[in-house]
């Protein structure tokens, strides 16, 4: 996995569960099993492709295989309401609003792919 996202596919949203008999929200969805009740039944669901940015990072020391200096933000998904940390591309504000996706084939080795807030223009 790198965090080179200049060439990649992107998938609005990200793919999250919801469980059918407590309704908790998770994320990696690919568990099969609810983490707060134990069922099951959750089904996979994808979020929209909007959200708030609460805060943001430069890490600088990071993985092998991701080039340093990169930026993590923390953002509000609209929808559900969840938050969500993902690499930050463009230029960070508190209150901004970003693009939620996801790069397609970047899955880790337990499936949780990488994502993206991509900062929009006001």
């Amino acid at each position: 996995m790198t965090n080179d996202t200049r060439d990649a596919t992107l998938a609005d949203g990200i793919h999250y569960g919801e469980c059918r008999t407590c309704r908790r929200l998770s994320f990696p969805t690919d568990l099969g099993t609810c983490a707060a009740c134990g069922s099951q039944a959750v089904d996979r669901r994808r979020s929209a492709n909007t959200a708030v940015l609460s805060t943001w990072t430069t890490v600088r020391q990071g993985p092998p295989e991701f080039e340093t200096p990169y930026v993590l933000g923390w953002a509000d998904l609209d929808e559900p309401s969840m938050p969500v940390l993902g690499h930050l591309r463009g230029e960070p504000g508190k209150g901004r609003p970003v693009r939620v996706a996801t790069v397609e084939g970047s899955e880790d080795d337990v499936g949780v792919p990488l994502i993206l807030l991509e900062v929009l223009q006001p």
